[in-house]
């Protein structure tokens, strides 16, 4: 299942697809608690796989905090 705490990536073609049948995908999947797998549920619906195999873990991205980013700003930078 995907977890969308620090946020997802949907293909474009994943989004085409899973954006044809969102009529079927919210009443089929309106009572599940949470985003994320309604998300998953309705992106494994739209491309005829299962909620196991429609998610990919990328284990080479990783989410940086938002102090990360107030620190980078703050840090002076090239001037050109």
């Amino acid at each position: 299942m995907a977890f969308g705490g620090a946020g997802m990536l949907v293909s474009r073609a994943m989004m085409s697809a899973m954006y044809s049948s969102w009529g079927e995908c919210l009443e089929r999947y309106r009572d599940l608690f949470g985003g994320d797998e309604m998300l998953t549920r309705c992106a494994a619906t739209a491309s005829g796989r299962t909620k196991q195999t429609v998610t990919t873990e990328e284990r080479g991205l990783h989410r940086a905090s938002s102090s990360s980013y107030s620190a980078r700003a703050r840090r002076p930078g090239p001037r050109g």
